[in-house]
């Protein structure tokens, strides 16, 4: 704000006596620039407003933050750069205040970066748009740049979204989410990505929102293959989804009638998952906390 203030100052000289002496001194627009806040000044402005005001899953708006900015604070917007751009996008609350950003960036000769195109995806997959995400992330290789890790993990976020919400949205709907998920978990480890605990963690939860046990226990598998160090969260999921596994299976199985001998090799079955999931996580030394208990609960 002080630098605001010495720049506001240094555009109107209020000093009379030296504007009316014959040494008239003219304002160099470098000098002005250069006592604006910096780039990063401006951004961290931008996030301590957005971060009072807003959260993670109710943005403030791209009006609220650019009216902070460009009347509050008197900014201009010839003193945005990559960081403040950016911490704008975080502002926005739907795709399309995004693209303004993006029009505004282009306006001012400042290039697109891959970053920038990760947030619009993360947009996308706030929404539950896991189709939007598909779209931005093959426009992202039209104009020349690599969909990210975030990128596909923010995209299985939205997938997972889509499926856990049973009450509302179809099932022919979730089932396409799912396979849009699992498609672009392998199309990731083809392009040469390799997947973090995060990306791991949700394509796990989108198999437990599907009832795939064996292919949790697959991922598990492959996290330990790869080094990667799993968490509490990923044997939790794993363990919901067998136990949403024996429930599917139950229903379509004639009840819940003990003389049913596939029944019980049903259970037997989903049984040793859960065992083997539960010997892994104590393998992985990871805290069993109370969300892991209630999933272990789950599959009794």
């Amino acid at each position: 704000r002080q630098a605001i203030d010495q720049a506001n100052k240094s555009r109107d000289p209020q000093d009379e006596s030296s504007s009316s002496s014959s040494n008239n001194t003219i304002l160099d627009p470098s000098s002005i620039a250069a006592k604006l806040p910096s780039d990063k000044d401006i951004s961290n402005l931008v996030r301590a407003y957005r971060d009072r005001h807003g959260t993670r899953r109710q943005p403030i708006g791209i009006a609220m933050a650019l009216q902070h900015v460009l009347q509050d604070l008197g900014v201009p917007i010839s003193a945005f750069g990559e960081y403040t751009y950016t911490s704008l996008l975080t502002c926005c609350r739907t795709p399309k205040e995004a693209r303004r950003i993006f029009q505004l960036m282009r306006d001012q000769n400042h290039a697109v970066s891959v970053y920038s195109w990760s947030i619009l995806v993360d947009i996308h997959s706030k929404l539950g748009d896991f189709e939007g995400c598909g779209l931005v992330l093959k426009e992202m290789a039209t104009h020349g740049h690599a969909p990210t890790q975030a990128a596909y993990t923010s995209l299985l976020a939205a997938c997972y979204k889509v499926c856990s919400d049973s009450g509302r949205v179809p099932h022919a709907i979730r089932a396409r989410a799912g396979e849009f998920g699992w498609r672009h978990w392998q199309e990731m480890k083809i392009v040469g990505i390799e997947p973090d605990v995060m990306a791991y963690g949700a394509i796990i939860r989108l198999c437990a929102t599907r009832g795939l046990p064996e292919r949790a226990i697959g991922l598990l598998e492959d996290m330990e293959r790869f080094d990667v160090k799993p968490t509490t969260l990923c044997f939790s999921a794993a363990l919901r989804a067998v136990a949403k596994s024996h429930e599917t299976a139950i229903r379509f199985e004639n009840g819940w009638s003990k003389r049913n001998l596939r029944r019980e090799t049903i259970a037997a079955h989903h049984g040793k998952m859960a065992r083997q999931i539960v010997i892994m996580a104590e393998t992985a030394e990871v805290e069993q906390d109370d969300g892991f208990v209630s999933a272990l609960m789950l599959c009794a």
